[in-house]
Formats: C-alpha cells, structure tokens, sequence
C-alpha cells in the first residue's frame, strides 16, 4: 500500500523520491510503481520514473510556485493498491542530508571489508556526489572510494561514519566489524547435507562445521534435533558422527541442529560451544511450491492481474541463485468461463472478462518445467467490480491569485476506466474560480482570498456512458491558501524606560495562510524620522534613540506573498537612563557611633541629579547632588556596615557603590577572672590569666596587654583573650594583672583597662626526703632527724602522724626548709608506733613523708618467782618484763634450767625438777635480753630443801557381804558371791584402780578411782582369785570364796 511523501528541496532541485522506503510492502512481495501516466493525465513533463520500483524524478518548483503533486500506486500480488501522493515543496536554501544505513563488513580471513554507500541515497543529489569518511583512527584501515577494508581482530568492533552530500549535507552511521578466529564452532562456508529420499547416512561433524580457532570440533552431549519432523530424523553415534534417516518418499529441504565444542572435552580450560544448525537436502534438489489456499480474486472485467509465482507460492530453490532464473508453467485444473490465465515464465497472469460470473471460483496447476517440482493448487475466485474510488485532496501553501493544477486520478478496478469530471463546486471557504477537463481541474484563489477554500468534485471511471450513478465518486479538494498579511495592531513600549532604544510590541496581524516571517519598524515622528529596522518577531528593540526626547513608531509584517499596511502609530517614546554609580566610595574617621563616608563624581548620562542618597542598615541619608561626604550615624559600633552611595535624577536612582566601615569607641565589659597557677608544684608556675569582653565597642581584632603588679610585662598585641605569666616564685607573695583591651581603630580613645582579683603566690612544699626515727633505750624515749623540704609559702609547720593523724607538733627550720634532729619523751615501751612526717604552708597546701615504725624501750627489771616442794620434787614460777624489747626468762633449779620465750612484755616461766628426798637446792630466775639491744642482764636465787622419804603405797582386797544377783545381764548365786572392798594406803592422791580374776567371771566393768580409804566397791565376784590394781600398784592374786 502506497504512503503519501512530502519532500522539501531548494527550489528547482532535482529530487529523487524512494517512495518504496516508507511504503507497506508485504515481505516476499515483488511490487512495481504503476505507470505515473495513468494516473496524472496529462504527465508533466517535470516528472518521470526511473525503473520499475523508482525512484520518482521531479524537478522542484520554483521558490514562490505551486507544490507539484503527482500520483502513483503499486501494483503486486494483490494487484493494484490505492492512490498516494507525491508531494514537493520549494524552500531556498533547503538541502536534505543524504541515506545512509549501518553496514556489516564481511570478513575473509584478517581482513574484513564493506562498501559504505551500499543502499545510500540522496532525495536532492546524486549518488555518485556522496562522499563518506570514516570518523575513528583504526589501525590498519584503508579506503578506496566508498570501499573499507579493516583488519579482523579477537574482539568485535563499531566504528562510526559519515557521508556528506555535495552540499555538505551530512548523515552518520556506523560500520561493524566481526570477531576473527576467537569464536565458537560455526558451519563451514557451503556446508550443506545431501541425502537420498528413504535412505540412512553417518556424516562426521567435522566436515560440516569448523572452529575459527582452528581446534578440533567434537559433538558436545546426546541431544539432536532435525526437520521436518517425521521426515528426516537424527541420532548421534559418537563425539564425531551423526547419523541422519530421510523417510516417507519426502524430498526437499530440512535441516539438524546439534551443540558442539572445539575441545576435547567440556571440562577443558577455555573450550567454547555453540548449536550449530546445518542444512539438509533430501532427494533430487528440486524447487518446492507452497501455493496459499487462498483464492487469488480477480476483478470482473478489471484489469490483469500479474503473479509472481517465485513469490506468491514461496518457492524455495536449493540454490537461492536459480530463483532469478526460474519459469513457472499454468494450467486450469478447474477453468472458470470468462477467465484465462498464461504464463511468461516468472509471472501468471489472470483476468476476467466482463462476462465472468462474480463469485465463481476455479484453481490451476502451478508447474517448474526442467525440474521435479511437485506441481502446487493455486485458487483463483472471481469477484464484481466494486465502485471507483477518489481520495479527498488537501494542498497547502498555495498563494493567492495563483492557479492551482490538481491531476484527478480515480482508483479503478475496471480494465478499461476512463476517468471524467462531471461537477466540480466551491462549497466553502474566500472567492476563486475554477475550471476543469475531463482529468484535471484548475482552481484559482482570489488575491484576497486566504484559509481553506473546499470544493466538492464528482467524477466516474466511465466516460463513455457518464449518467451511470453506480460508476460515479465524490470527494473534496482542499486549498489551504496564503495571502499577504493584515496590517499589525499599534507598537506599544515595553515596560522598561531604556537608554538610546525602545523595546516595542505589537499584536500581529492574521497571516493570511503563511508565516509571518519578518517586520519592519519605522520612526514616524521625532528624531530619525523614517528609519527602518527590520525585526524577526516581536518585541523587537529599536536602538540610536536620543535619550530624553519622543519618538513614536509604526510596524508592518511580511509573508512569501508580501508586505502588510503600515499599523497605526505609537504613542509618544521617550528613552532614558538612571545615572551611573559613583566613581568610588570611601569610609573613614572612624568614631563613636559615626564614620566619613566620602565618594567620587557620579556619572550621569540622562537628566541631571537631584540628590545622593547614602544608605546604611536600611537608612537613606539624603545629601546634595554637589556633596562630595557626609558624617554619618551608625546604630552600633560592634557591627561592619555597608554604605551604599547612589545618584538620583528624574528617571531613577543609579546602581550603588558600596564599601565596608565600622565605628569605633572603648572596649566595654572587660573582666579578668582570678589568676590560675598551672601547677602547684615546684619552686616556681606559670600563672594563666583570663579575661572577657563584653563588647569590642569597634572592629575587630581586639588586641590585649596584661601587666603584673609589680610591672612585670606579661604579654603585649595577643587577640588571644588569655596568656601566661611564665615564671611566678611560689614565695606567698600576693599579684594581681591589668589587662588593656585595645580595638582594631587603635589609640587611647578606643582603649580600657581591668584588673584582676589579687593572688598568693603559693604551691605545694616539696618531697620529703629520707628521715629517721629510733628508741633511745630510755623509758618512753624516741630520737627523729629529718630534712624539712620548703613550704612553698611564707610559712612552714611540721606535724608528727601517728597512722596518718595528728600526734605531735615537731620543729621546722623555716619556709625554705633545713635539717632537724630532736627527741621525743613520753611514749609507751613496747608499743609500735607507725609514724610520718607533714609539712604544711600558709594555704594549708600539704606533703607528707614516707613512714616509719618505732618502738620505745627501758632496761631490765628484777625478775620476781615463787618456789614449792612436792615429795622428792622442786617447783618454780617466775615472772618478768622486756620493757619494750625482746627478752626471755630462765629458770635454773639445781642442774636443771627452764626458759620462756622472747616478748617486748610480760613474761612468765615454770620449772619442775626432782632432787630427791632429803635435799637443798639454789633456784635462780634470770631476766635475759633477746634483742638487738645488748641490754643487762638482771639476776635473783633462793635455796629449797625437800622432806624424809614416805611410806610406799599398799592395795589390801578383803571379801564383803556375801550376795546373789541373777539378771539378764549378770549372774552370780553361789555361796561363793561376795562383794568385793579394796583399801588403798600411802597414795599422794586418788588412784585409778582395776580388777583382774581367774576367770574373768565377775561383771567388772569400767575402772574407777579413789583415795587412801577402804572401799566396798559395786563389783561382786564368785570365782576363785582376783587381783586389784591401782596407779600400777598391785594388791597380788588374793584367794577367794573360803
């Protein structure tokens, strides 16, 4: 189906129109352009066409003439399509850039080469007048006329082209060049599978498909596909062949696809794969036909239709190059009456007469003579001739007055249509006049006339019998008409006053059916009168005005027809300007809350000044247009302001020019907190001293000096707002510091001074250092000798510490400290004292020494004892004292001695020795010193004597009462019974007795104990000895029971 085109050229260009380039062709369709004569009666002598499918050859019109319009339709399978329009416009200057496409190199091996102006076109130039460059330095590239050729590389490339048309027109594409040897299995060149019909074949994978690497191919799994399916079917046998079965008497093209690898096996490093799908000719190679089903419709009496078997039927051709070549035969398989079919070898051609029935139908046998095609059903039906058909015309861009040509081409399907205009009326739109011929009108727009002008038109496709209604079309002619344009409203000024110029506007005018494509101003009255300046659009600025006197001005438009009237005047314009901005501007003598602003001459190129303004923080302060400074007030002296001088005449104030001031007074708010020591260690510090300001009462930067009270200069130009006194003694002298705050105006008078809390001059006193204390030896007596370290301060006190209290006040030398050596009475012997040793200043500012024990001592002392006599023995009990020191006491009785051990105090010892009976002995008690402190020994004796010796002791066992007992535990009922008594004599005490018998018959139980008595104990026995034993003493076998 043919698409309308619209081209522009320059005018009187040669275009050449590719209609078929956005026409709607069916793929396998052979379409051709139907004769231009046909369808533009007369054909112009401007237009011709250059082969079967174009291009269309026009001559553009001239810049100010008509379009040229031209009909034209394509003719194919379907037969004939409707009507399209080639239109062409005329515009100077106008170059359309030429067609280009991407292109694809075709490689040969390293090298890879591509024609670049393959399918290049130019609408308004020659082919041979293109011009292509490439746009990208490649390496190894070179190019004769339109041919590249590059050298193939491991990786795919783009590079991008242009190609300029003789009028330097230019279009871009881009080139793309393939892979060389670096990718996957491919079919090789050719490649293609013979095989018998009914027959069964091995092949080997490697002749059909090749690695660009050069490997080995080998078949990669066990999956392979073939077509058409039930007719040629495949199986692999191993890594290298397949094998293929053709069945069902089937001849013709198929196909199998199997994946492939060019390694040995797929786990190898770097193999590539790829499905490679290799061609198949099964049988004799022959054309094969597949003629549609449906039935190919001719018209009733309408024109012949043309076939193109090779497309129609897409045949396919074992070798695509014998399809150019190929010849097809027709015969009626079932003939229709009054339709005939031939054949001139690629095409069939069809018609129906007027006498064949409408909606009959037959069919052919499409044969290819010389091969063993199998011949195809082609159907053919008849259909009746529909109505002619007229598309509605719209034409553009006409200019007024001018006649207008329009072809009347009728969509006809009948064989022998004759096209007849039979009305043609103005139905809406400005006055024209028309004529028309049998198959073309001229309409004729009046001058005035512009916008849409239709006309209606009737017409039938059978001019020799013009009253039959069933053979008549309508349809409208449009012309969209240009005229010059209305005159444009009245200028209007914008809304800003200009120097030298005025910027107008103006309502355009009706364009009359074309672009307004410039205007002219005029000057109608004042200075300049009658001069012109063209302008594109409006607004447009009119320059070379005289500042301060009137203008006023008129405007006209323009199309391609023509000038409009002149618009009626503007009012009055008068330009202007606001003065310009001083020549500098100065801030000065600073003050308390004012400055001098002084600025230099203010140019002026309008009206004269009436007065410049100063502003400041939103304040205007007027002076003279003659002033040359001012004193001016400021709100705050902490603050920069900007002081903005401007001039003013009667149009506007001017730009300002602006500089930058501060007033000054004193520093306000300063304080100077209290001195701070950075440390309180050591003979001397540095001292901080700190301060604030409250406000710098000026600009910044506020510089500081600070004074010592003794005139020391601390510092001196510091923006800081604190600084160091280096060395300070710590003396306990009392400072204090003044501080001078200074602003950035500098001088006394935007100075103040502040002084600081007094401070002593006092640290922490010094270590101390090594000290000792011992006993004296006499009672509650101590000696210490120590090092006072300095206090730090006008004072020094020494403290004694008992476990880090307060025990004694001890001498100090004085605040710089010195040795001491001094005693202390009064303490307890033998008690640990821990002590330490505390200096303190004025400040209470303290160090404590390290710590001592000490623990006082006396000499010895008489010890006392006491002494007993126990039969053939001699006790002693003594007691003594260490008096704070270790000692010990020793007993001595006779030749026996006895010690207790070491204490600080109380001692006690006891010794026991038996001298025997009848005897004198000296016991001696002796106070011993066991420490380190050599003291005396102190000694006392006395002499004891022991008694005669006594009688020895005696156990007498006698019998009792007789007695019986008979129980569950004991039993003893015989004359024998009797209660058993023992006497003891001569025992120093009580004895601890047992009883033993002949035959252990008596119950005796546990032992028990008595003193020199006659006792009837609670043992009854019945045996015949018993033996009593007390304290080892025995009574021997006493008989029993006589």
């Amino acid at each position: 189906m043919a698409i309308d085109d619209v081209i522009t050229a320059a005018p009187g260009a040669q275009v050449e129109a590719h209609v078929l380039a956005n026409d709607m062709v069916a793929v396998d369709d052979d379409v051709s352009i139907t004769d231009l004569a046909t369808l533009n009666q007369p054909l112009p002598t401007w237009v011709s066409l250059d082969g079967s499918t174009g291009p269309i050859s026009v001559e553009a019109p001239g810049a100010f003439d008509q379009p040229r319009v031209i009909n034209y339709a394509l003719a194919g399978n379907g037969g004939t399509g409707p009507v399209a329009a080639l239109k062409i416009l005329a515009k100077e200057g106008f170059n359309n850039p030429p067609i280009v496409v991407d292109q694809t190199a075709t490689s040969s091996g390293e090298v890879a080469t591509a024609h670049l102006l393959d399918r290049a076109w130019d609408a308004d130039g020659p082919v041979a007048a293109l011009t292509p460059e490439v746009l990208a330095s490649v390496e190894g590239l070179t190019m004769i006329g339109d041919e590249v050729s590059v050298p193939v590389l491991d990786r795919p490339q783009a590079i991008p082209f242009q190609v300029t048309d003789a009028g330097g027109a230019v279009s871009a594409a881009v080139l793309y060049v393939p892979t060389g040897v670096s990718g996957g299995p491919r079919l090789r060149g050719g490649g293609r599978i013979e095989i018998p019909s009914d027959a069964v074949r091995t092949f080997a994978i490697s002749d059909y498909v090749e690695s660009p690497r050069t490997q080995i191919v080998r078949i990669t799994g066990s999956r392979i596909e073939s077509s058409p399916e039930g007719k040629l079917t495949a199986e692999i046998v191993d890594a290298t062949h397949f094998r293929l079965t053709s069945s069902d008497g089937y001849v013709g093209p198929g196909s199998v696809s199997v994946e492939v690898m060019d390694a040995e096996s797929q786990t190898d490093d770097g193999v590539l794969t790829a499905l490679v799908s290799i061609p198949v000719q099964v049988g004799e190679p022959t054309p094969v036909l597949r003629c549609p089903s449906t039935p190919q419709q001719v018209v009733q009496g309408g024109e012949v239709k043309a076939l193109d078997i090779a497309s129609l039927c897409h045949v396919w051709f074992p070798d695509p190059g014998a399809a150019a070549a190929a010849r097809f035969d027709a015969q009626w398989e079932t003939p229709i009456a009054g339709v005939s079919a031939s054949s001139d070898g690629a095409r069939v051609q069809v018609q129906a007469s007027g006498g064949a029935a409408g909606g009959s139908r037959g069919s052919l046998t499409i044969t290819a003579p010389g091969t063993s095609a199998k011949p195809a059903t082609l159907n053919v039906a008849v259909v009746a001739a529909r109505p002619p058909q007229l598309r509605s015309i719209r034409l553009t861009d006409i200019k007024a007055g001018t006649p207008v040509p329009i072809f009347i081409s009728l969509d006809s399907p009948l064989l022998d249509a004759s096209t007849k205009v039979l009305l043609l009326e103005k139905t809406s739109g400005g006055a024209a006049s028309a004529t028309h011929d049998d198959t073309s009108v001229i309409i004729t727009p009046d001058q005035q006339t512009s916008g849409e002008v239709t006309y209606r038109i009737r017409a039938t496709d059978l001019a020799s019998d013009p009253n039959r209604k069933d053979r008549w079309v309508e349809a409208t002619i449009t012309l969209v008409v240009y005229a010059r344009p209305d005159a444009p409203g009245r200028p209007q000024n914008g809304p800003d006053v200009q120097s030298h110029a005025a910027t107008i506007s103006w309502r355009p005018g009706n364009a009359n059916g074309a672009p307004i494509d410039g205007y002219e101003v005029r000057i109608k009255s004042g200075p300049g009168a009658g001069r012109v300046t063209s302008c594109r659009s409006t607004p447009c600025q009119i320059r070379g005005l005289t500042n301060g006197e009137a203008v006023t001005m008129e405007v006209r438009a323009h199309n391609k027809a023509d000038w409009s009237d002149w618009s009626r005047p503007s009012a009055p314009i008068t330009p202007d300007i606001a003065p310009g901005s001083p020549a500098w501007v100065k801030v000065t003598d600073p003050q308390d809350t004012s400055v001098l602003v002084s600025w230099g001459p203010v140019f002026n190129d309008g009206s004269p000044l009436k007065v410049i303004h100063v502003m400041v923080d939103g304040v205007d302060h007027k002076a003279a247009a003659s002033a040359t400074s001012m004193r001016v007030a400021t709100p705050s002296n902490n603050q920069r302001y900007a002081f903005s001088v401007s001039g003013e005449n009667s149009y506007d104030i001017g730009p300002a020019v602006s500089r930058q001031g501060q007033s000054s007074g004193k520093p306000a708010g300063l304080a100077v907190t209290t001195p701070q020591p950075q440390s309180s260690v050591g003979a001397t510090t540095r001292v901080a001293v700190s301060w604030a300001l409250a406000s710098a009462e000026g600009p910044a930067p506020v510089t500081y000096s600070v004074v010592r009270s003794d005139d020391k200069k601390i510092c001196s130009g510091t923006t800081a707002t604190s600084c160091t006194d280096d060395k300070v003694v710590f003396d306990g002298s009392r400072y204090s510091y003044r501080v001078t705050a200074t602003n950035a105006t500098g001088g006394s008078a935007h100075s103040t001074s502040a002084s600081s809390p007094q401070w002593t001059a006092t640290g922490t006193p010094d270590d101390w250092g090594a000290w000792t204390v011992s006993p004296t030896g006499a009672d509650g007596k101590i000696s210490l000798s120590y090092d006072v370290p300095a206090s730090r301060g006008s004072s020094s006190t020494v403290s004694l510490l008992r476990n880090g209290a307060p025990f004694r006040s001890l001498p100090a030398a004085s605040p710089s400290g010195g040795p001491v050596n001094t005693s202390l009475t009064g303490l307890t012997n033998g008690v640990n004292y821990s002590l330490s040793l505390r200096v303190c200043n004025e400040a209470n500012s303290c160090k404590t020494s390290s710590s001592h024990s000490v623990m006082p001592y006396g000499p010895l002392g008489a010890p006392s004892f006491t002494t007993s006599v126990n039969g053939d023995s001699v006790s002693a009990n003594a007691t003594g004292d260490g008096n704070g020191a270790n000692a010990k006491l020793r007993v001595s009785i006779g030749s026996k001695t006895c010690e207790s051990g070491s204490s600080t105090g109380a001692l006690s010892a006891s010794c026991s020795s038996q001298v025997g009976w009848s005897k004198t002995v000296t016991v001696t008690v002796t106070v011993i010193d066991t420490s380190s402190h050599g003291r005396a020994s102190v000694s006392r004796s006395r002499s004891v004597s022991t008694g005669a010796q006594p009688a020895p002791p005696t156990v007498i066992v006698t019998q009792g009462a007789h007695a019986s007992i008979s129980n569950s535990s004991y039993e003893c009922t015989s004359s024998r019974c009797h209660w058993v008594v023992v006497e003891l004599r001569n025992f120093g005490g009580t004895a601890t007795c047992r009883i033993s018998d002949s035959d252990l018959f008596g119950a005796w139980g546990n032992s028990w104990t008595q003193g020199n008595v006659v006792n009837t104990t609670d043992k009854l026995y019945g045996g015949y000895w018993i033996e009593v034993t007390c304290d080892g003493v025995s009574s021997g076998r006493v008989p029993w029971g006589t």
